[in-house]
């Protein structure tokens, strides 16, 4: 039998609107996050709704570079705030795909 591939980490829409945060949360308790990273400090409410705790880096860049290091030294999954479809997949080795798309 293969191994199963997760996601490193996670990246959901900033712009997500709150009536559609229950479909990432229904995503997310496949492989609960360990926390969310967020780089603008307007994007707290809505990590907070979908990640037991919060960390905040510099610039966008900084959070998923931030969020790889966590999912790496941690062995789970991490929530990154900030720029994608709807909510994406992204593996250790960089490759990106939908997990769930928008409603």
């Amino acid at each position: 039998m293969d191994d199963i591939e997760v996601p490193a980490f996670y990246v959901v829409n900033r712009s997500l609107p709150k009536e559609e945060a229950f479909v990432v949360a229904t995503a997310l308790r496949i492989t609960p996050v360990q926390c969310a990273v967020i780089s603008d400090v307007l994007d707290a409410s809505l990590a907070l709704e979908l990640a037991p705790s919060v960390m905040r880096a510099e610039t966008d860049k900084d959070a998923l570079a931030l969020a790889l290091l966590l999912s790496r030294e941690s062995q789970r999954p991490v929530l990154v705030i900030g720029e994608a479809d709807f909510l994406d997949g992204i593996y250790s080795n960089g490759r990106r795909e939908a997990v769930a798309k928008s409603c």
